[in-house]
This record gives structure tokens, sequence and C-alpha cells, in this order.
């Protein structure tokens, strides 16, 4: 491939990626009520999105590396293979530190 389509292609991958976890924001508030459903307290709720953000910030350095030793495409298929064992977790019976591992994986 040349540059220049190598180039494109990455941009196709970067829109992609920007995109879908963005459009992925408006299932918060239905993701709230779903945990309601499962029997989470509020404090409980909160404390979930605080762990996501905690661990967004900081993985955003070790991601940087990984993707630096194994290549953007790489990295980004391990973040989404990891948001998808993320979502497998939902699947399993609810409790609490399911839905902690899933804040992990995401």
């Amino acid at each position: 491939m040349t540059e220049s389509s190598l180039i494109r292609h990455n941009v196709w991958r970067l829109a992609f990626v920007q995109v879908v976890p963005a459009s992925l924001g408006f299932a918060v508030p239905y993701l709230v009520i779903f945990w309601q459903e499962q029997g989470l307290a509020f404090h409980q709720i909160m404390t979930l999105q605080a762990i996501y953000a905690v661990v967004n910030v900081l993985a955003e350095v070790p991601s940087g590396y990984i993707a630096d030793r194994l290549g953007r495409g790489r990295s980004i298929s391990l973040g989404l293979f990891l948001a998808a064992v993320g979502s497998f977790f939902y699947t399993l019976q609810p409790c609490y530190a399911h839905f902690v591992l899933t804040e992990v994986f995401l």
C-alpha cells in the first residue's frame, strides 16, 4: 500500500473508534436505569462511573506505549477486544462485582 492509502485507511479507523464509543454515550441514561433495576443504589452507580473514569485516566499512558510497541491497528483491536470482554460481564448473573469488572474492561 502507498503511504497516502495507509493514511486514508488510518483516518477511517480513527473515525470509527471515535464515533462508536461516543455514540454509546447516549446509552448512559438507560444504563443507569438498568443498574437501578438490578438493585444498585445511586451511590453504587456513581462509584461505577468513577471507576470507569479513573481506569480511563490511568490507562491513557500505557495505551500509548502499547500503540507504540504493537502498532495502532493492533492496539485498537486490543481495545475493542477488552470492550467485548467488558460487555460479556453484563451477561453474567448481575452483582456489583460483575459491574465493577465491566467498567474496568470497558
